[in-house]
C-alpha cells in the first residue's frame, strides 16, 4: 500500500539530486544584465514625406537581461527609450518606449568551437532576433496620442572582454514597427490609414555577468 508514495519520494529525490549535480558541474554564470546608450535613424519612415537624415539623434537608452542556456544559445529581454525628433522643429517627432524578447546565438562558438583563434579570446559576435512591443507617443498632438505597436528586431552584437564577467559591447539592430497610426513625425497618415516604419539603432554599453563563478558563459 505504501509502495507508490515511496516510489514518488524516490523519484523526486533523484530529480533533485540530478539537478544539484548538474548545477555543481557548471563552471560558468548564465545570467547577465546590460546597459546602453546610442543613436538611431529612420530607414523606412512610414511618415508623411519626412527627410530621414534630419531625425538622426543620440537620444536612446536601454536596459537588458540575458540568460544563456549554454555557451551557444540564450534568450534576452530588454526595455528601452528612444526619441525621434526633427532637428529644427521640436514639435515634430515621437517618444518611443519598447519591450523586446529575443533569441540569442553566440556565432563565434559555431565558427571556432574551441576558441583556438587568438582574436576570439577577446571578442565575441552574437546574433539576436525576436518580437517586441512599442509605445510611441506623438510630439505633434496635444494631448499626446499613443500608438501601440508590434515590432520585430534583427541585430548583431560585438563584445570585447574586459574580464570574465564584464564586457564592453556595440550593437547594430534593424527594427520594424507594424501598423503605425502616425509616422515618425508624430502626425496621422492620410485618411487615418496604417503604415509600417523601420529604423536602424546603434548602441554601445556594458554587460555584467551575474553569479558565483569567475566567467560568464560568453567567455568560458
Amino acid at each position: 500500500m505504501n509502495a507508490a508514495p515511496q516510489n514518488h519520494r524516490c523519484l523526486v529525490f533523484l530529480i533533485l539530486l540530478i539537478g544539484i549535480t548538474s548545477y555543481g558541474q557548471e563552471k560558468y554564470n548564465h545570467w547577465s544584465i546590460g546597459i546602453n546608450g546610442g543613436f538611431h535613424i529612420p530607414v523606412v519612415t512610414g511618415a508623411n514625406g519626412i527627410s530621414k537624415g534630419r531625425y538622426f539623434g543620440v537620444k536612446q537608452f536601454g536596459f537588458s537581461s540575458r540568460y544563456m542556456v549554454n555557451q551557444k544559445f540564450g534568450v534576452k529581454a530588454g526595455l528601452g527609450y528612444q526619441k525621434l525628433q526633427y532637428a529644427s522643429r521640436k514639435e515634430v517627432g515621437v517618444n518611443m518606449y519598447h519591450f523586446r524578447l529575443e533569441g540569442v546565438v553566440n556565432i563565434v562558438r559555431f565558427i571556432d568551437p574551441e576558441i583556438n583563434y587568438r582574436i576570439f579570446r577577446k571578442f565575441r559576435l552574437f546574433g539576436h532576433a525576436g518580437p517586441g512591443l512599442s509605445f510611441n507617443k506623438s510630439l505633434a498632438s496635444r494631448p499626446s496620442a499613443t500608438d501601440h505597436l508590434g515590432s520585430i528586431t534583427f541585430g548583431l552584437t560585438e563584445q570585447y572582454k574586459l574580464n570574465g564577467n564584464l564586457s564592453l559591447f556595440t550593437d547594430l539592430s534593424y527594427i520594424t514597427l507594424f501598423r503605425q497610426n502616425f509616422g515618425f513625425d508624430g502626425k496621422n497618415f492620410p485618411d487615418n490609414g496604417y503604415n509600417s516604419g523601420s529604423y536602424i539603432s546603434f548602441a554601445i554599453g556594458l554587460i555584467f555577468g551575474l553569479g558565483p563563478h569567475d566567467y560568464h558563459a560568453d567567455w568560458y
